[in-house]
């Protein structure tokens, strides 16, 4: 273990009250049987321009506003009557009352949209003077410290930088991208993402968009490439084949082009549309959700669990997932209300071996299905054909929370214990796959039920656990039975 590795420190600190009185806290499925009521559906949302100085007004326990970027602008609510419904309890809410809430509210609820609460509106700031920075607060009462590593020896805070190289007795051209900053990852080449598609304007022409997804952010270049240019999404990979750290590595993608190979020279490759370094967030507010289509779906027996497999409708897509790493399913129910849920894929990138990796275009999500569940119930009547929108992959974690490191050598954990709960074991099942191809850690994990029928998941487990030294023991508790726990 590296000496130099600090653990995370995880503070628990009492809620803060603004009121001795005590508070009833409804929760957010209360807020979705409101929305459906005369009083909700009666309001209407609000448009004028509101400044800093009126935001910062209304910051009282029975007048608070805040704002939250939605797109381009910063738009101010009134979220009084949501109060008793948070979950996370009205006095975070009056935190940041009179305030740009918006890091805060990407912090806690990246996955969630504003529209929940789209009648709430009051208008658009036209000036966010009032924001106020946060710490990444997961609810009242709990932060959570990120881990800090020492310094890389080298690390540039330069741009990416982009070129291009013809060989005209190929007739290929191929593009390169040089990061110019290290890159940690279990899996190197799943980070590399590119969709294209025909120009709405002129069908000749491909929009190449290529997201190279480092630490905290993307690297987006998109191009309107020339008409005899087309690119072979498949063809994307790194300089060299690097085990989990590169200090400075460079991705390559070949265009195939339709010009005699004495005419091959090209001044420019097309016109460039961006090219910019996003944060998540960013990413999501700049491309927004991208379409997939529903390839199966089958209700697993005698469980409450759906398994959908997904496939990208983006005309040609490279989009791996990287391990550990979550989507955004959007869907809209039949009020015309979106809603949106994190869900982590099972079945992606499981082979270390460089020509076995899983088809790129497609993945698997496990959905737990709730009786009153808003995403689950619509998820769950999702047929072969149906269409559901998909944000790009994202994480809140770094790659430093699977390897170790000594120096600029990174290796994974030599021994590994995961705990997880019902279907929290989703994440864990291509990451337990993956480092056991790799043979380099011993794996525990702990997995908790409430019912032994949840177990969905136990025959790959079994199977896992008889063909290495995978040990894992499983609890689940009843109010009849008690608690039980059983192990390979």
């Amino acid at each position: 273990m590296d000496p130099n590795r600090k653990v995370p420190l995880i503070s628990i600190t009492p809620s803060s009250t603004s009121s001795s009185r005590k508070r009833e806290f409804m929760g957010i499925g209360f807020w979705n049987s409101y929305i459906r009521t005369p009083e909700y559906l009666n309001r209407e949302p609000e448009k004028r321009p509101i400044t800093a100085e009126e935001l910062a007004k209304h910051k009282t326990e029975n007048d608070m506003w805040i704002g939250l970027r939605n797109g381009t602008s910063v738009e101010v609510f009134d979220v009084t009557p949501f109060a008793k419904y948070h979950p996370g309890g009205a006095e975070i809410l009056a935190q940041y009352a009179g305030t740009d809430a918006t890091e805060a509210f990407r912090c806690a609820h990246a996955y969630i949209s504003p529209y929940m609460i789209h009648r709430l509106k009051k208008g658009h700031l036209v000036s966010s003077s009032c924001q106020r920075n946060s710490p990444n607060t997961l609810s009242p009462s709990m932060n959570i410290m990120p881990v800090q590593l020492p310094p890389f020896k080298e690390q540039p805070a330069t741009r990416p930088r982009w070129d291009w190289i013809t060989s005209p007795d190929e007739c290929l051209v191929t593009f390169e991208i040089a990061l110019r900053r290290p890159l940690v990852s279990l899996r190197p080449s799943s980070h590399l993402i590119a969709t294209a598609k025909s120009d709405e304007s002129d069908y000749r022409r491909i929009i190449l968009q290529i997201f190279i997804m480092l630490d905290k952010e993307y690297y987006f270049l998109k191009f309107r490439l020339l008409p005899q240019l087309k690119p072979d999404l498949h063809s994307m990979r790194f300089d060299r084949q690097f085990s989990y750290f590169s200090v400075d590595p460079h991705m390559y993608l070949d265009l195939k082009s339709s010009e005699q190979p004495s005419g091959l020279q090209f001044s420019t490759l097309g016109s460039v549309l961006h090219d910019e370094l996003l944060s998540f967030s960013d990413a999501f507010e700049r491309v927004g959700l991208m379409e997939c289509e529903v390839v199966s779906s089958e209700r697993l027996d005698g469980s409450p669990y759906r398994l959908l497999r997904l496939k990208w409708l983006v005309g040609q897509a490279h989009l791996p997932i990287p391990l550990l790493h979550h989507v955004l399913l959007c869907v809209k129910d039949s009020n015309g209300l979106v809603h949106m849920r994190p869900y982590t894929p099972t079945c992606v990138n499981l082979s270390p071996e460089e020509g076995k990796m899983s088809d790129p275009t497609k993945f698997d999500i496990l959905v737990k299905v709730y009786p009153n569940g808003n995403v689950s119930s619509l998820l769950d009547n999702a047929v072969k054909g149906s269409v559901v929108k998909v944000s790009l992959p994202r994480c809140q974690l770094g790659a430093s929370v699977l390897l170790s490191r000594c120096g600029d050598l990174f290796r994974p954990w030599p021994s590994v214990c995961m705990l997880c709960g019902g279907s929290g074991i989703t994440p864990f099942l291509p990451l337990i796959q993956y480092l056991l191809a790799l043979h380099e850690s011993r794996l525990y994990l702990l997995w908790f039920n409430r019912r032994e029928e949840d177990l969905i998941l136990r025959s790959q487990l079994d199977d896992l656990a008889a063909s290495s030294g995978f040990r894992y023991i499983i609890g689940w508790w009843s109010p009849r039975k008690g608690s039980r726990h059983a192990s390979n």
